[in-house]
């Protein structure tokens, strides 16, 4: 389990894989790839399967 609760980007050393992903704030997580680019959102209270290889980065200040 992982808890990111500071308003800034976090580097996800080695997520790779699918798997399952609860979004319990009340903000909405930008994710990103390698270079900074934006893949998509994880809406706030939202259950999702996912496949984190191309994320590299995600960002709760959006």
């Amino acid at each position: 389990m992982f808890q990111f609760y500071k308003c800034t980007t976090y580097s996800l050393s080695g997520w790779l894989g699918t798997t399952n992903f609860y979004n319990h704030q009340n903000v909405q997580v930008e994710t990103l790839g390698s270079r900074h680019e934006h893949i998509g959102y994880i809406l706030t209270n939202y259950k999702f399967i996912t496949n984190w290889d191309k994320v590299w980065y995600i960002n709760l200040c959006t």
